[in-house]
């Protein structure tokens, strides 16, 4: 019975989320296309992949100094769902800790500067492991500045544009990219913004719509389009709820319901889950599509045998296996 509520809650969109009517995101002379509503049966038509091993492999950039909680959360994620081959790299004074936490995981302690925030002179090493890794995700756990700017900025000039890997951008870093327009430009579409909804007006630098006079954030799905199209990049919002949707700069646009009565905030965690799903082979969409669903059906699991409040993201974390397992089931 549990599990017929989940999958019902996962057909219809939560009170709040994007309008699946076709006209969010619309502007002037354009169509835009309608939401997928996320279930088992729409991701069938969305393979994961088969890589396996070192094939799967996946770099993991984030925290500080003092904080290690939203990277040690997003490389649970990526454990979870399958990352075969995964390294975290962090400030030197955690990286032990990381990796106690997560003895699967290579780690790779980086310098830091006195605030906590990784070195921009560590870019050089982490650009020399990522290209030898499917997935980079860079950002969970790390602070806007502009330690990070610089940091972030030299990984991706380093980078080489027709073999660099996918590129997934979460957390504070986001805000990064109004800074620094040509960022992703290099990149030619392999990147993922995994954005929390407060951050979309920031990611639409030039959207006419993206404010009223007041300065009141518009529709979400209009904004994640117009920052999917600007950026060239697919746009992904994980609300706190377990809900969100995905962009991609086409207009294609699928929804994951929610399911909290009682908002939780797991920093990370969403984020590891679609970078884990990229590096199995997914194209972006459909780890994404994966990482949302996946997520939402762990949320409604965990808050059935928890509750609504008190839960941990390793608790919500351990469901992933068995949701992965139902999914591939039917």
């Amino acid at each position: 019975m549990a599990q017929k509520k989940r999958s019902e809650r996962s057909k219809v969109s939560p009170s709040g989320s994007p309008k699946s009517d076709g006209k969010s995101g619309k502007r002037a002379g354009e169509t835009a296309v309608a939401p997928v509503a996320l279930t088992t049966a729409s991701l069938a038509s969305m393979p994961l992949g088969t890589a396996t091993g070192s094939e799967a492999s996946l770099l993991i950039v984030g925290g500080t100094a003092f904080d290690a909680g939203a990277l040690v959360l997003a490389g649970t994620a990526a454990v979870r769902a399958g990352a075969a081959q995964l390294e975290i790299a962090t400030a030197r004074p955690i990286v032990a800790l990381v990796t106690a936490m997560l003895p699967q995981a290579r780690g790779l302690g980086l310098d830091s500067r006195r605030s906590g925030t990784i070195s921009a002179a560590s870019s050089r090493r982490v650009a020399e492991r990522a290209r030898r890794v499917r997935v980079l995700l860079v950002g969970p756990g790390m602070r806007d500045g502009r330690e990070a700017e610089r940091f972030l900025g030299r990984v991706v000039a380093r980078l080489d544009p027709k073999n660099a890997p996918t590129l997934v951008l979460d957390g504070d870093v986001l805000g990064i990219l109004a800074r620094f327009p040509d960022l992703l430009r290099r990149l030619d579409g392999r990147a993922i913004l995994v954005a929390r909804r407060s951050q979309l007006v920031t990611l639409t630098k030039s959207f006419a719509g993206a404010r009223d006079k007041g300065g009141a954030e518009q529709d979400a799905l209009a904004l994640a389009r117009a920052a999917a199209k600007e950026w060239k990049a697919l746009v992904v919002s994980a609300d706190s709820d377990g809900g969100g949707f995905v962009v991609a700069p086409d207009g294609r646009a699928a929804t994951a319901a929610g399911t909290l009565a009682a908002p939780s905030r797991l920093p990370g965690a969403a984020a590891g889950l679609i970078a884990a799903f990229a590096a199995r082979g997914g194209e972006p969409f459909a780890a994404a599509s994966w990482g949302l669903l996946v997520r939402s059906r762990a949320m409604a699991r965990v808050t059935e045998t928890v509750g609504h409040q008190g839960f941990l993201g390793t608790e919500l974390l351990a469901e992933v296996p068995r949701e992965l397992e139902a999914l591939a089931e039917g």
